[in-house]
């Protein structure tokens, strides 16, 4: 599935080759290329590509972790507020975080994700899991 992704991630890339997200930040190496495709100016020919990617990038991700919660393989470290932000707010309190830390940059991108969420969101100790979806 992914190889078919980054495929389709190329061909529209090849379309568009002024744009200011590059083909490289689609495969989510670091932090950086993960913020880079989150924030794609609205402006920019792939907006759309670089919006749905980075949805569908955090969004898996964060599903994984609730499926490893549901099954019992892990205790709940973040705890979304009720009711949960949206999709589009996630990412831009997202964004906001990664800009108050780039020291963090060249992290691995999933590493990078769960350090802002359990900065964010963290769960009490002992609290259920709340607020997913």
């Amino acid at each position: 599935m992914r190889p078919i992704l980054l495929g389709l991630v190329g061909l529209v890339l090849s379309i568009s080759p002024a744009a200011a997200v590059q083909e490289i930040d689609f495969h989510i190496a670091t932090a950086e290329d993960l913020i880079d495709v989150c924030s794609t100016a609205i402006s920019d020919p792939l907006y759309a590509a670089a919006a749905n990617f980075c949805q569908g990038y955090v969004v898996g991700a964060y599903q994984t972790y609730e499926a490893s919660i549901a099954e019992g393989k892990r205790k709940a470290f973040v705890c979304l507020p009720t009711p949960a932000p949206n999709r589009n707010e996630g990412i831009a309190h997202l964004v906001a975080w990664a800009k108050e830390h780039p020291e963090y940059k060249n992290e691995n991108p999933i590493n990078f994700f769960f350090k802002f969420l359990t900065e964010k969101w963290p769960c009490p100790s002992g609290a259920p899991r709340t607020g997913a979806k």
